[in-house]
């Protein structure tokens, strides 16, 4: 495999973190007798939070896949067993979660918005929070009770006008054979 591909080099780093701000990254590397590069970063600030951003963005997308897993699976089980109720509970749940998830970001976001006002700020910041997030679901149970009324209306014509075709009106009077 390695004469198709040409060499292959292993690459081995060692994030030096003296938790002082160096003025620049120093990388110090050595190649080996067996291909091996073996070096040393020297991390600043700047690098201590591109790792930290890099960090976090990787635990986020393994948790996402993680999260798609499951799903697909218990979404795979239930489908496959014709488990309508199961499915309607599963998609209940997820939306209770995505709330709570919602909310709870509403509230982080207001508090962090706030941070620069102290507990103070915090505290009116984290409410500020809530009060935007419970707007928002009041928007959204508008919207769906609109659409709903529109469903509503539109299966309530389609009745009547089929009613009319076929000279049903008026408690069925008009159809004596």
């Amino acid at each position: 495999m390695a004469g198709l591909l040409g060499s292959t080099k292993t690459f081995v780093f060692k994030l030096v973190d003296t938790g002082e701000n160096v003025a620049s990254a120093s990388t110090n590397a050595s190649e080996s007798e067996m291909g091996e590069i073996n070096g040393q970063v020297n991390l600043t600030a700047s690098n201590r939070k591109a790792l930290n951003a890099i960090t976090f963005k990787g635990l986020e997308k393994a948790v996402n896949i993680t999260i798609d897993a499951i799903d697909y699976s218990v979404t795979k089980n239930l489908n496959l067993t014709e488990n309508y109720i199961g499915q309607q509970e599963v998609a209940n749940l997820e939306s209770q979660m995505g709330k709570i998830t919602n909310f709870a970001t509403s509230i982080v976001s207001g508090m962090s918005m706030g941070s620069a006002g102290g507990p103070i700020g915090m505290a009116i910041g984290a409410g500020i929070g809530a009060i935007t997030w419970g707007v928002g679901q009041a928007v959204n149970y508008n919207k769906e009770l609109s659409k709903y009324y529109q469903q509503l209306n539109l299966t309530n014509a389609q009745t009547q006008w089929s009613a009319a075709r076929r000279g049903l009106l008026d408690g069925a009077r008009g159809t004596e054979n």
